[in-house]
């Protein structure tokens, strides 16, 4: 392979519409130019975390897949999405710990479609303790934010203590994304707060009520690639918040039964 192409590495679960999860990832690889490589950690059969047929793979074969995939490639940057329990955190971590690759964005996803935690305490302690620290850039949304952090977040300075506690644990960079249910629609901010303690606010105010599928994978992923194309850590932030506002407000539909968002907007 020409080693002037960034390799990206994504390590989530795969959803076979393509509109979500590893599938995400890759489509916004592909868009910024940077070649996708992936560890796969599960298989959605509905989309749902958990799938209710869904597999778990072992952590044996994460880490083989990660074995593979270093041999010979230099991994320019790392997202990790989807670890569903306390063993593919701990493949995930040590390789991520003693393999070279590049920065590793983090984009946690800790509970599942009724809003009930994916993780026993145990993996919980393991993801925040061991995994988190390992982190160039976290991207939480405000209620993982709220569980990492151990307090109810209700205004701008909660978010703001809840970056700082995030720094605290051993992440370099974060971004806590804002909602539409704590926000209100035409408000709808992201906090950032980076390594040197320089901080500042991302705002959509024409944002759409309804957000489409694949909008926070997409996000993370673009952070991912533009670190891997070379960019420092602000700018990958801010060209991906540009990035995913102009992917959500064009939405694919794909048949009957498939809305995204557009990643070619």
């Amino acid at each position: 392979m020409d080693e002037s192409i960034p390799l990206a590495l994504t390590v989530n679960g795969l959803y076979s519409m393509g509109n979500r999860y590893l599938q995400a990832d890759l489509n916004t690889f592909s868009v910024k130019r940077v070649y996708g490589v992936t560890v796969l950690t599960s298989i959605f059969s509905d989309g749902k975390v958990p799938s209710k047929d869904g597999i778990v793979l072992s952590a044996t074969s994460v880490d083989r897949q990660f074995g593979s995939i270093l041999n010979g490639l230099h991994i320019s940057s790392c997202k990790v999405g989807y670890l569903p329990n306390l063993d593919l955190i701990t493949a995930v971590e040590q390789a991520c710990r003693n393999r070279s690759v590049g920065p590793v964005v983090l984009d946690p996803i800790l509970f599942d479609e009724t809003g009930a935690s994916i993780l026993d305490d145990t993996a919980f302690s393991k993801y925040v303790n061991d995994l988190i620290p390992l982190a160039n850039v976290i991207t939480p949304t405000i209620e993982e934010a709220e569980k990492i952090v151990g307090f109810e977040i209700t205004s701008d300075d909660d978010v703001i203590h809840a970056a700082n506690e995030l720094r605290g644990i051993g992440v370099q960079n974060v971004l806590i994304k804002g909602s539409n249910e704590h926000q209100g629609r035409d408000n709808i901010r992201d906090y950032v707060l980076l390594e040197d303690g320089d901080d500042f606010w991302l705002t959509d105010k024409h944002a759409p009520f309804s957000q489409p599928s694949g909008k926070d994978d997409a996000l993370s992923a673009c952070i991912t690639a533009e670190l891997a194309n070379g960019q420092k850590t602000e700018n990958a932030i801010r060209t991906a918040k540009e990035f995913i506002t102009d992917a959500t407000r064009n939405v694919l539909q794909v048949g009957d039964s498939i809305e995204s968002i557009n990643f070619w907007s």
